[in-house]
C-alpha cells in the first residue's frame, strides 16, 4: 500500500535470480518498481572497482595486495567460479588472503613477514577453497599412461593416442579452447570403451564425486532432451535442475561421461554437439552453464548401424581427440582375467576370505 500511495520511496538491489523467484511473479508489486539492469564488469572494469576497494581492504588488515594478484583474482575466478559474478568473487578471495596473512601473521613461525598478497597465495586459496588445481590437471601424463596400461588390456595403439593427447593438454589449461579436453571413444562390440572410458576418467579424477556418469542409452527419445537441458517454463519440473547444471554448480573442476553416444535421439546428439563446440549452454531457465573446467569423454559402438551419420560425423568433429579400441581378443583377455582373478582372491584372504568359487559359464561370459 505504501508504494501505491507513493509516500515510500524505494530503491532495492538484488540477483536476477531472486528477482525471478520472489519479484517478478507477484505483477502488482514488480510493476510499483523501474528495473535497471546493470551488466557484469569486464576485466579492466573489475580492477578498477576491486583496486579501490583492496585500498579499504589493506587499510583494515595491514596488508599489501600487489595489483598482480588483483588481475589473478579476476582470471582465476572467471574460470574456476562461472555461478558468480564480477566483482564479487574477485573481491571474496582478496578479503580471504587478507585475513589469511592476518591469522598467520599471529603465529611467529610464518615466514611471510612482509604480508603480501600475490599471485601465489591467490592461487593456493583458491586450489583450497574450491578443490580445483589451477594448473593442468594433465601435468603427469606419465602417471596416468602408467595406471591405463595396467587396466587397459590388449588397447596398445589406443594408449598411445591418449599419451600423444595427453602430451598437448599438459600445454594447456581446460580453461582455454586450446585445452579443451574432450575425447570420442571409438570401438566395436567387447572392446570394453565404456569400461575403458570409466578407467580414464577415474585415473585423472580418482575422486568419483568429480565424475558424472550419463547413459545415453537412457535418452533415445527427443523429448529427452528436457532432462539434460531442463523443463521448459510452465512445465512440472521447471525449478528442478538437470544433471549437467547440478554437476557444474557442485563441481567447477570435474568430468563427464557420456556412454553408449550411439543409442541417443537425433536431438540430444545435436544439443551435445553444441554443447561440445562451445563447452557452455543456456538452459531451460536462461542460465549460462559453463564447462570449460570439465574433461568431457563420449563413448561411440561403431557396430551401431541404425545412428545417425551425418549428427555423428560432426559430434565426432568437434571433439578434440577421437580414440579408436580395437575388439578384445577373448583368448587373451581369459588369460589376463586369471590374472586378475588371482589378484581378487589374494586381496579376499587378506580380509579374512578364504575361498572363492567362480563358475565356468559366467568366466566365459
Amino acid at each position: 500500500p505504501a508504494l501505491t500511495r507513493e509516500t515510500f520511496p524505494c530503491i532495492g538491489a538484488t540477483t536476477t535470480a531472486e528477482y525471478e523467484k520472489y519479484i517478478a511473479n507477484d505483477k502488482a508489486f514488480s510493476r510499483r518498481f523501474h528495473v535497471i539492469r546493470v551488466d557484469e564488469p569486464d576485466r579492466n572494469h573489475t580492477f578498477e572497482i576491486c583496486k579501490s576497494w583492496s585500498n579499504k581492504i589493506m587499510e583494515k588488515t595491514g596488508v599489501l595486495i600487489t595489483n598482480e594478484a588483483i588481475f589473478s583474482a579476476i582470471d582465476l575466478s572467471n574460470g574456476f567460479i562461472p555461478t558468480r559474478r564480477q566483482p564479487d568473487k574477485t573481491i571474496d578471495l582478496l578479503e580471504d588472503a587478507a585475513a589469511y596473512l592476518r591469522l598467520k601473521s599471529m603465529d611467529s613461525n610464518f615466514r611471510n613477514t612482509k604480508r603480501v598478497v600475490d599471485e601465489a597465495l591467490i592461487r593456493t586459496l583458491l586450489e583450497e577453497r574450491i578443490d580445483v588445481t589451477t594448473e593442468s590437471i594433465f601435468s603427469e601424463p606419465d602417471t596416468i599412461i602408467a595406471y591405463l596400461k595396467s587396466l587397459y588390456f590388449g588397447q596398445e595403439g589406443a594408449i598411445g593416442q591418449i599419451s600423444d593427447a595427453l602430451t598437448d593438454l599438459r600445454k594447456n589449461n581446460l580453461s582455454t579452447q586450446s585445452g579443451k579436453a574432450v575425447f570420442f571413444f571409438l570401438g566395436p562390440e567387447r572392446s570394453g570403451i565404456n569400461e575403458y572410458a570409466e578407467i580414464f576418467t577415474q585415473s585423472v579424477f580418482p575422486k568419483s564425486d568429480k565424475v558424472l556418469v550419463i547413459d545415453l542409452a537412457d535418452y533415445d527419445k527427443d523429448q529427452d532432451i528436457t532432462r539434460l537441458r531442463g523443463v521448459p517454463p510452465g512445465f512440472i519440473g521447471y525449478d528442478q535442475d538437470g544433471p549437467l547444471v547440478s554437476h557444474a554448480q557442485r563441481v567447477p573442476q570435474g568430468a563427464i561421461l557420456f556412454l553408449n553416444a550411439q543409442k541417443a535421439s537425433k536431438v540430444v546428439l545435436e544439443f551435445l554437439t553444441q554443447v561440445i563446440d562451445d563447452m557452455k549452454y543456456v538452459d531451460a531457465r536462461n542460465r549460462s552453464i559453463d564447462l570449460t573446467n570439465q574433461l568431457i569423454v563420449l563413448t561411440w559402438n561403431n557396430s551401431n548401424q541404425g545412428a545417425d551419420l551425418r549428427v555423428s560425423r560432426e559430434l565426432v568433429r568437434q571433439c578434440k581427440w577421437e580414440i579408436e579400441f580395437g575388439e578384445i581378443d577373448i583368448k587373451e583377455f581369459s588369460t589376463y582375467f586369471d590374472e586378475l582373478f588371482d589378484n581378487l582372491t589374494a586381496s579376499l584372504k587378506q580380509k579374512g576370505i578364504n575361498e572363492v568359487v567362480l563358475d565356468e559359464s559366467s568366466r566365459m561370459n
